[in-house]
C-alpha cells in the first residue's frame, strides 16, 4: 500500500514539475509593422527568457529567414536581469526586408535547451508571424518613365563659406601686386613714408646765413665767396617763399619779380644795391670795405624777418574770432 502512495507522490510531482520548468522558457517574437511595400525595411524583435545560470542554442540566423525574409542586419544580445528571480530576458533585433509580394510566412524559430544529467534536448518556440508585401502599381497607359535625375542638395553656408574666403584671398593677393606695382612703376616707396613736417623758408635761410656768419670769409679775404655764398642764401629763399626761379635769374629780373610783392619800396631799394654790389664784387673782383660786408649781412637777416611768414599764436586766433 506504502509502495503504491510513493508512486503516485512520485508520478504527481513529475506532472506538476514538468510545466513549472517549462514556463521558465519563453520565446517571442514581434514586428514593428507586418504590412510594408516591397524592398522596405522593418524590424523583427525576438525576446528569449530563460534561468540565468543554463545554455539556450539560439537558431542559426545569417542571411534568410525561411524562403521569403532576408536579413539585412542583426543587432548584439541584449540581456536584462528580471527583479526577484533567477531568469533573464535575452533580446535581439534583426533588420528584414523581402522581395516577395502578397501575404508570407515568418516561420517559427527554434531555441534548444536540455536540463543536467539530461540528454534529452528540448525547444522551445517563437509564435509562426504573417506580414503583408505590397508591391507599386505602374499605369501602363502612362508608359514607363525614365529614371529621374539624381537632385542637387542646395549648397549651406559651410560648403558656401570656403569658396568665399579663397576669392577675398585671390581678390587681396591681385590688389597687393597691383598696388606694388603701381608704386614700383611711378618710383614710390612701397610703403609711403610719413612726410616731415616742411621747415619754414626763414628758418633754413637764417640758419645758413648764421653758418655763414661763422665761416668768417670776408675777414679771410675772401670776399667773392662770401658774397656768392650769401647771395645763393637769398635766392634760394626767394624761392621757397615767393616761388619763383630766383637761382637762374640775373639781378634785374629777380628785381623785377620782387616788386610784383608787397615790398616796401626802402627794402627794395637797399636789395638791389646789395645784389648790385655783389655783383662787382664777384665778377668785377672789387674788394668792398668791412662796412659794405656787415651791411649786406645785416640786410639778409632783415630782408628776411619782413617778407617771413608770420606765425599766428592761438591767443590772436581767439582774439580776431572776438
Amino acid at each position: 500500500m506504502n509502495t503504491i502512495k510513493q508512486f503516485i507522490f512520485i508520478l504527481a510531482i513529475l506532472i506538476i514539475g514538468t510545466p513549472v520548468v517549462a514556463q521558465q522558457y519563453k520565446a517571442t517574437a514581434r514586428l514593428d509593422t507586418n504590412i510594408i511595400m516591397i524592398g522596405d525595411q522593418t524590424i523583427l524583435h525576438l525576446t528569449l527568457q530563460q534561468p540565468k545560470d543554463k545554455t539556450v542554442y539560439w537558431p542559426s540566423i545569417v542571411d534568410n529567414i525561411g524562403e521569403n525574409i532576408e536579413v539585412i542586419d542583426i543587432t548584439e544580445n541584449d540581456t536584462i536581469i528580471i527583479p526577484g528571480t533567477n531568469l533573464v530576458d535575452i533580446k535581439v533585433e534583426l533588420t528584414i526586408t523581402s522581395w516577395d509580394t502578397g501575404l508570407i510566412s515568418l516561420p517559427a524559430l527554434n531555441f534548444i535547451y536540455a536540463h543536467i544529467n539530461d540528454s534529452t534536448q528540448l525547444s522551445v518556440q517563437t509564435p509562426e508571424l504573417k506580414m503583408y508585401i505590397a508591391y507599386l502599381k505602374v499605369d501602363m497607359e502612362k508608359g514607363i518613365a525614365d529614371i529621374k535625375p539624381i537632385l542637387k542638395a542646395p549648397w549651406t553656408f559651410r560648403e558656401i563659406l570656403p569658396i568665399i574666403l579663397w576669392s577675398l584671398l585671390v581678390i587681396f593677393i591681385i590688389g597687393i601686386s597691383y598696388y606694388v606695382y603701381y608704386r614700383w612703376k611711378n618710383n614710390k616707396p612701397i610703403i609711403p613714408l610719413p612726410k616731415k613736417p616742411k621747415i619754414p623758408a626763414h628758418i633754413i635761410a637764417n640758419k645758413e646765413l648764421d653758418k655763414l656768419k661763422e665761416e668768417k670769409l670776408w675777414q679771410n679775404n675772401e670776399a667773392k665767396e662770401y658774397y656768392s655764398k650769401l647771395i645763393d642764401i637769398f635766392r634760394t629763399y626767394l624761392e621757397n617763399r615767393m616761388h619763383f626761379g630766383a637761382m637762374e635769374m640775373i639781378t634785374d629780373e629777380i628785381m623785377l619779380e620782387l616788386q610784383k610783392k608787397e615790398i616796401s619800396k626802402e627794402l627794395l631799394l637797399e636789395t638791389k644795391n646789395i645784389l648790385e654790389n655783389s655783383d662787382f664784387v664777384k665778377f668785377a673782383k672789387i674788394q668792398p670795405v668791412e662796412s659794405e660786408n656787415i651791411e649786406a649781412m645785416d640786410w639778409a637777416y632783415n630782408f628776411i624777418e619782413l617778407t617771413r611768414i608770420k606765425e599766428v599764436k592761438p591767443e590772436e586766433k581767439k582774439g580776431a574770432k572776438k
